[in-house]
């Protein structure tokens, strides 16, 4: 156990201070008036959200982390007057920290602003952690290529989680890039523990807690980690476990796994939906004729200028028309983009939005999953129905125009043919097994609604018109892995033979075994013969 702390508390500028004495020669510009002061000093913005912003700056002799939080909707500010605020929480749960010899960030300052029993402002700096980073960096520059430092590491690693909650301290947010590390003197590893406005302070820990905690951190590690590397963080936490706190730890691995799959479909989920609320990444306004989403690095003027040349376009412009959509090429600032507008109908106040928005919100997702789609940019939802979405143009040409071609150049039962579109079923075939296994279903995916770019093995897949994409983010069931293929399979040019074709599906079905595969093969083809098989129009 470390030594109290000494806090002074002092009134400036209309706040509330309490700062950490050692501190105190530091923040004595910095009281009166911290916007100003950030505003003249050379403050990197290092987050912006709804909830709080990050600057990093120097103050006096040290360099900080300073938190603005917002006030927040009047649930925060009722709780705020009730219980506490998340500037007050986070200070309150580092100094005990401190104090508890935890390795969690050295107090600054905090400072809370009332004006009529209501919270208006709250700030929080601590001292920045000298030469640490995250714990996915580091595992990828240091530690990916020799497993027994790695293993070495996530044991110490499990170790110090389980300092904090031998202490009593629940991270709830405890994911990769609030655990910092640094080198010690000694070259050894130090593991810090930061952002804890989420945390509490408990009597005691029971296995439950222990245990989500730990799945939770592991989550954020499983692009660098192997659940032998999360089996190795459990061991280094109940090394010294006498007293079971975890529980039975033969189902623990199994069970960390699980919740790992739950906690990303959980991600998945909660990204997908940022697009259409006000976040970092999204923004959304009333404007002339609707409501109006697009993405902040698109910006407000850029969509509206695309939707202006959309409706001013001619019919020369048009990509596709049918009664219910249109959709033109357009440049904005001599960006190539594509406008699709969907035509009102009665059910789109009904649907929550129509066609449409659900087509915004499925292009969101599939970039937040990593499938390579056109990028929505903005989605223009008119009063009346109907709407505007703004894309980024897919590079290339179609699947079925680039094999048109290919097969014209070299003959179809060319073995030149064959090399050139081997690399496209290599392309596709591992971007659909991938889509699949996400739990990606396209509910349109014919030829035309693939494009390629490049040639080789440089050749890049995009997919487009994705109105009726779906993703429960679970591997997708064999019924619509069968129906995705028959849609590719009957849509795609006859110049592509029965053995390219089962070329592609051996590449799609690689991990199956030839019981398997057999099976459902016979499940496309039987689903192919009820479809017509389309041949598309030549390349004008």
């Amino acid at each position: 156990m470390s030594d109290r702390l000494v806090i002074d508390p002092r009134s400036a500028g209309g706040f509330d201070w309490r700062i950490h004495r050692p501190c105190a020669d530091d923040f004595v510009g910095f009281v009166d008036d911290p916007e100003a002061f950030i505003a003249a000093a050379d403050a990197t913005k290092i987050k912006h959200n709804s909830v709080r912003t990050v600057y990093r700056l120097q103050i006096g002799s040290r360099v900080y982390f300073v938190k603005r939080y917002a006030r927040g909707d009047l649930g925060e500010r009722l709780k705020a007057r009730l219980v506490e605020s998340k500037a007050s929480r986070e200070w309150r749960i580092i100094v005990r920290g401190r104090e508890a010899g935890l390795r969690v960030p050295v107090p600054g300052a905090v400072a809370e602003r009332w004006v009529g029993g209501w919270l208006r402002a709250s700030w929080l700096a601590t001292v920045e952690i000298p030469d640490a980073i995250d714990l996915v960096p580091l595992i990828e520059r240091e530690l990916l290529d020799d497993e027994a430092r790695r293993h070495a590491f996530l044991r110490q690693l499990g170790a110090e989680v389980r300092g904090l909650h031998e202490a009593g301290l629940f991270h709830r947010d405890l994911h990769s890039g609030n655990v910092l590390i640094r080198r010690d003197d000694a070259g050894d590893y130090e593991i810090h523990f930061i952002d804890l406005h989420r945390g509490s302070w408990r009597r005691t820990l029971d296995a439950r807690a222990r245990r989500w905690n730990l799945a939770f951190m592991l989550h954020s590690t499983s692009r660098v980690t192997t659940p032998a590397d999360r089996a190795a963080v459990v061991e280094g936490y109940a090394a010294s476990d006498a007293n079971g706190a975890l529980g039975d730890l033969a189902a623990l691995g199994p069970w960390i796994e699980g919740r790992i799959e739950s906690f990303e479909r959980r991600r998945l989920r909660s990204r997908s939906k940022r697009c259409v609320v006000r976040s970092s990444g999204f923004a959304v306004e009333s404007v002339d004729g609707g409501t109006l989403y697009y993405a902040r690095g698109f910006g407000r003027d850029s969509a509206l200028a695309a939707i202006a040349a959309h409706r001013a376009a001619g019919d020369d412009r048009d990509l596709k028309r049918t009664r219910r959509t249109r959709v033109t090429s357009v440049a904005v600032d001599g960006e190539p983009l594509v406008v699709k507008e969907y035509f009102p109908r009665l059910g789109d106040r009904i649907d929550g939005g129509g066609r449409g928005l659900a087509a915004w919100r499925a292009g969101n997702a599939l970039v937040v999953r990593a499938i390579p789609t056109a990028a929505p940019l903005a989605y223009l939802r008119g009063r009346a129905g109907g709407g505007f979405l703004v894309m980024a143009r897919a590079p290339g040409e179609r699947l079925d125009h680039r094999v048109i071609a290919l097969a014209e150049r070299h003959g179809e039962h060319s073995r030149a043919f064959r090399r050139a579109i081997d690399p496209l079923i290599a392309r596709t075939a591992a971007l659909f097994a991938r889509m699949h296994d996400r739990g990606v279903f396209h509910g349109d995916l014919k030829a035309c609604n693939v494009f390629v770019d490049g040639d080789g093995d440089d050749v890049a897949i995009t997919l487009v018109d994705v109105d009726r994409v779906s993703c429960p983010d679970r591997p997708l069931e064999r019924a619509r892995r069968v129906r995705n293929l028959a849609q590719l399979a009957a849509s795609i040019t006859t110049h592509v033979g029965r053995g390219r074709r089962l070329a592609w599906f051996r590449a799609y079905a690689d991990e199956a075994t030839w019981a398997e595969r057999r099976a459902f093969a016979r499940g496309v083809a039987a689903e192919c013969a009820q479809k017509t098989v389309v041949v598309r129009e030549p390349i004008e």
